[in-house]
Parts: C-alpha cells; structure tokens; sequence
C-alpha cells in the first residue's frame, strides 16, 4: 500500500473501503526485494544456480521441481490479483524457498571450504539485519531501503504498521509534550494513543501550529477519515521529509511557517494558521 492504485482517480471516503483500489503486477516483487533479507535473497539465487547447474545428476523434474513449481504458482497467481495488502499473503511461498535454498550446502568436495565461509557469512549477516530491528520486526526492511525512515515511500500497510508501536509513541508523547500527534484512520489505536496523552497534544488540522508533529507512517499513503486531514498529509508525503521516527512505524516531522504557508496556499480548503512559539 506504499503504492496504491485508484479506479477513476478516485476512492471512498470510508477509510476502510479498499473497493476503489487496484493492484499492480509488480507489488510482490517489490515486497519480496525489500522485506526479504538480503542474505536469503542470495542463498536462494545461489541455490537455484546450483540447481540449474546439476540439474541431470539431481533429476531436477523428479525430485526438486515440486518445491519450486508452489512457489511460482502462488507468486504469479496473487500478483494477478488485488489482494495487494502485505508480504503476508504470500508466507507459504517460503517454506520451499528455504528447503532450496539448503541446497547451497551440498557443492562439490572442491567447493565444501569455500561454502562453508560463503554460508556462514550469509548466517551472519542475516542475523546482523535481523537484529538491527530488534523488536520492531514487523517493519523490517533490507539494506536495499538506505533511510529507515523513508519505509513508506515503498510499502505500507502490514508491511510497516499494524499498531505495534503504540506503547513506543505514548513513551514518546509523554516524554515531549510540545509534540503534536496527529490522528490516526485506525479507531483502536487513536483510541489507545489519545486515553494515555494530553488532549493539547492532539494536531488541531482547522488551526495547525509550526514545530514537531508525529503521525503513523500509513497516514502518509493517503488514507485520513478528515479530507483536511488527507491534504496536510499529502502536503507532508510530497514537500517534506522526516527528521526523526518514534521505532518504525511512526514519523516525526518539523512544521515550519513557510511550510504552513505553502499548505494553505495549496489547500483547497480553507484552513487557520496559527503560531507558536513551540518548537
């Protein structure tokens, strides 16, 4: 849902109304380059070289074939589809890709010294990217994504935040009170975030102020109940970059007076511009 594809140029303004959407014949790919490990990315291409290599003396169609053949089923298969919401819905591609991908185990007696550096270094840096994101896994990306804070500008939705920082955000409201929050489109966590902070934290879209807002990643894609709201985060998507995140799924940015300046001069709504000498 970092790219999302509307029917007529338009969508519902239910927030939960996905019927508007259609998908993209590349999105799985794109899922699987960014939130795949890189380390198993390689042992799995390296694995399938082996197996094209063998592919007589280990009777390919006999005995390997029914591990791949699932594989390119369900990937073809949900990529023609719109069920484009996260990596999720393609988990049982993976059991046979790391069967392959154990393939890289059995070279050649000539070869047993250099796979076994190769492999333990792919296992070491895998366990490296993995535990960079300790415990925030749910928003994982590869090194392929250089700034961290910039997830959502490729994948959204399940991919990056399912209300698992919640607890993260409300540590981090508490402890800087002149941060504004701006309201999440998921009524459970806006109801889990605005019962633990202060109501004059709560970003005010009729009279927004400059200094440092915060607003979950998925805001940004465009889904806002408010189409004030949907604007601003729009205004945000498009002219300005995060300074700062709350674990990964939240975003930090500094509001400006000639930021608000800008976003009512493009707003097609009208809209107060207030103050403040918070930063």
């Amino acid at each position: 849902m970092g790219r999302l594809g509307l029917k007529n140029g338009e969508r519902s303004p239910d927030p939960y109304d996905f019927k508007g959407f259609k998908g993209f014949k590349e999105y799985y790919l794109i899922a699987f380059l960014y939130k795949v490990p890189i380390a198993t990315q390689l042992l799995i291409i390296l694995a399938i070289w082996c197996l094209i290599r063998d592919r007589k003396e280990i009777k390919f169609w006999q005995n390997e074939a029914f591990l791949l053949l699932p594989f390119f089923f369900y990937f073809c298969t949900l990529s023609l589809t719109a069920s484009q919401l996260g990596i999720r819905y393609i988990l049982m591609i993976f059991p046979f890709l790391f069967v392959v991908a154990s393939r890289v185990t059995v070279f050649g007696e000539e070869a047993k010294a250099r796979t076994r550096v190769l492999v333990v270094s792919m296992v070491a840096y895998l366990l490296i990217s993995n535990l960079s994101y300790f415990p925030h896994y749910v928003s994982y990306f590869n090194e392929f994504l250089l700034d961290r804070k910039m997830g959502y500008t490729i994948l959204a939705d399940s991919n990056l935040d399912w209300g698992q920082d919640v607890v993260y955000v409300v540590n981090y409201l508490q402890k800087n009170p002149e941060i504004k929050y701006v309201r999440d489109f998921n009524p459970m966590t806006r109801k889990l975030l605005e019962n633990e902070i202060k109501t004059d934290q709560i970003f005010n879209i009729q009279q927004p102020q400059v200094g440092l807002v915060t607003l979950g990643a998925n805001m940004l894609v465009g889904i806002a109940e408010d189409p004030k709201l949907a604007q601003f985060t729009k205004f945000l998507r498009d002219n300005l970059k995060p300074v700062g995140r709350i674990a990964y799924s939240y975003l930090v940015f500094d509001i400006r007076a000639q930021d608000l300046a800008k976003f009512a001069e493009s707003s097609t709504q009208t809209i107060s511009v207030e103050s403040s000498d918070k930063t």
